[in-house]
């Protein structure tokens, strides 16, 4: 081989070498921006947004009363999350939580719509996840159900059905998941460490921005009263 053929291939294999370096660093440099772009997305931009609720079971002796003098009750978001914040204070302090820290509700009522919102703690990194639901009583069933819908972890759109198992998760098997909807019994058992009651649902809607829960009779909630004050 003469020295010109082999300087043109020394110089060949450099070239070659050198796009391929080059090659590499550019793909580095996509992925680092893919990754950068990808954590600013998912990252929980409503993070300690209800740091401000306070946990209490209020809402259970409220109800009640409700239930037993008009076998009726109005449910505000506010009195939802003070309440769900305080069901997961006990999840934490009994070790039995998952990685979602909590779960907030806004009702829209013009909408018949309910938005949720669950900060989620991921190997140190607050995340958020969010969706919009309808959530009705089916008089055949006897089955309240949640259908998840427009399901996003941080600003990324989730499949509806993941974000809907993860929700019910929470529950344990009170809550059963088909596709994209929860499903709960009508018939709810509440309690705190204070009282508890177990009334059967028999219509709910939208008044304004609450919600308007109506029950059957209430002998067996003054019974169950009655027997968590004892």
């Amino acid at each position: 081989m003469s020295k010109n053929n082999e300087n043109h291939l020394d110089v060949t294999v450099s070239k070659k070498s050198s796009f391929f370096k080059k090659f590499i660093i550019f793909l580095l440099v996509i992925l680092a921006i893919l990754g950068i772009l990808v954590f600013f997305a998912v990252r929980d931009n409503r993070y300690g947004e209800y740091d401000d609720v306070t946990p209490s079971s209020k809402f259970v002796s409220t109800a009640l009363v409700s239930i037993v003098l008009d076998n009726h009750v109005t449910i505000s978001d506010d009195e939802l999350n003070s309440y769900m914040a305080y069901f997961f204070s006990k999840k934490n302090q009994n070790q039995n939580s998952t990685n979602i820290e909590g779960m907030y509700f806004e009702f829209d009522g013009e909408a018949a719509n309910v938005n949720v919102y669950m900060p989620v703690a991921y190997y140190g990194v607050h995340l958020g996840l969010t969706c919009d639901a309808n959530l009705l009583l089916n008089k055949e069933t006897q089955k309240l159900e949640l259908s998840i819908k427009n399901s996003k972890l941080g600003m990324l759109p989730i499949p509806n059905r993941f974000l809907a198992n993860k929700a019910s998760s929470v529950f344990g098997n009170k809550v059963q998941t088909e596709k994209n909807t929860m499903y709960i019994d009508a018939k709810i058992s509440i309690s705190t460490n204070d009282n508890s009651a177990s009334v059967d649902i028999t219509d709910l809607y939208f008044e304004g921005d609450n919600i308007e829960v109506k029950t059957t009779e209430t002998l067996k909630a003054i019974e169950d009263y009655i027997r968590s004050m004892i």
